[in-house]
């Protein structure tokens, strides 16, 4: 099972991991801090370089099977199997979704809170996103309300921070 260095440290922007399987989707580490796609997230992108030199463009990561695949170009060769590479997540990319990621969470909570809007789906690149909420009486005066509100969230510039809740299993009848 691949370690999840970015669920400690979201700010690692390199690494050092050994390839423990190479598999037709891609290459398994035994550690990675490159984020997988999922959960309307994109995943990070970067480099992968071997102890000879050799550079290989982490195109994308995803989660299959159980297993956390960094789908590589060039596609790499078996030989890599038991190498330690050095990774480097392109942080300009990584630190942009970071905030977009942020920022849509603020507007979510906003929503909850003010019209018990709750969100249905959603998508974050570090370019531009998107977040669908469960919500009729939207109107241009109420997004301008809600826009002034959420640039004095962010004008007052609140401590960001993580935290994981404890897996709990509900019944259908406490959901």
């Amino acid at each position: 099972m691949t370690e999840l260095l970015f669920q400690t440290d979201s700010y690692i922007k390199e690494f050092e991991a050994e390839v423990k399987e190479i598999i037709e989707e891609g290459v398994v580490f035994d550690k990675t801090a490159f984020l997988y796609k999922g959960g309307g997230l994109q995943s990070d992108t970067g480099i992968m370089e071997t102890s000879k030199g050799e550079k290989f463009i982490v195109k994308e990561v995803i989660s299959k099977g159980g297993k956390i695949l960094h789908i590589l170009s060039p596609e790499p060769t078996e030989q890599l199997i038991s190498e330690n590479v050095k990774c480097i997540i392109d942080w300009e990319s990584r630190y942009r979704q970071m905030r977009m990621h942020t920022a849509l969470h603020s507007i979510s909570g906003l929503l909850f809170r003010k019209y018990g809007a709750v969100v249905t789906g959603g998508n974050i690149t570090a370019i531009k996103s998107r977040v669908d909420f469960e919500i009729d009486h939207l109107h241009q005066e109420r997004v301008l309300e809600i826009t002034k509100e959420l640039e004095k969230i962010i004008e007052d510039n609140h401590l960001v921070s993580i935290f994981f809740w404890k897996e709990t299993k509900f019944s259908k009848t406490q959901i």
